[in-house]
């Protein structure tokens, strides 16, 4: 009897651990500093390769291989700075929740009982319209600052394009941030209502705060 072993893509491994590796790099440098900008522009055009490419092209090793060589030769100059050299050593463990019984994980889902009342939600609900033909709105997370909301959207046709997005709550601001969400431009806001232009392809990453913000736990609102 015969058997066979899948092993890991190791070309998009390696690409992911050096992107990794530059990107807590960046956030370690100072702000202003020559290194912490050549490593956010080296790893945004990564991103933009990436993003605009086929699933089938991710199986192209030789093309993600290219990918991390021109990375790495790009950031070469940054080995001989004087912030040091970063050493990093690597380890390994088995999680015990993998060894929970498949049984324990699924457990019956728990009912409460009302009585029949109006109630004070809608019927329906969006938290996010946007209005855009071309451009993607790939991403809504809670900011890494814990201020707001990060949107990343994208321009997917190959022209420039407006987006308009209405949002839940009423906006206190809007910021263009880079890949280490770091504001930087500000964007115009009426009440819960505010857009921005995109050139061909590009990306944009926006950071959103309101008067009111969820809370990370989705126990409620309160108050920024």
């Amino acid at each position: 009897m015969k058997g066979s072993l899948d092993l890991p893509y190791t070309a998009i491994q390696s690409l992911l651990a050096t992107v990794k590796c530059y990107y807590e790099i960046a956030e370690l440098l100072p702000e202003g500093d020559m290194g912490r900008y050549k490593i956010i522009e080296a790893l945004t055009a990564v991103e933009k390769k990436v993003l605009f490419k086929t699933s089938e092209a991710l199986t192209n090793r030789s093309w993600v291989t290219g990918i991390e060589e021109n990375l790495k030769k790009k950031l070469s100059d940054l080995t001989g700075s004087t912030h040091g050299q970063m050493l990093m050593v690597g380890q390994s463990h088995i999680d015990m929740a993998w060894l929970w019984p498949i049984k324990e994980a699924i457990q019956p889902a728990v009912v409460f009982r009302t009585s029949a009342h109006q109630g004070s939600l809608p019927s329906s609900h969006s938290f996010i319209k946007t209005e855009s033909k071309q451009v993607i709105l790939d991403t809504v997370k809670h900011s890494e600052d814990g201020t707001g909301l990060t949107l990343r959207m994208y321009e997917s046709s190959g022209g420039r394009e407006k987006i308009r997005l209405s949002l839940a709550g009423q906006v206190h601001s809007a910021h263009e941030t880079n890949l280490l969400e770091e504001r930087q431009a500000g964007i115009y806001v009426h009440g819960n209502k505010l857009s921005s232009l995109l050139n061909p392809f590009e990306v944009k990453t926006i950071l959103v705060t309101f008067y009111y913000n969820l809370d990370k736990d989705g126990e409620g609102m309160h108050l920024n």
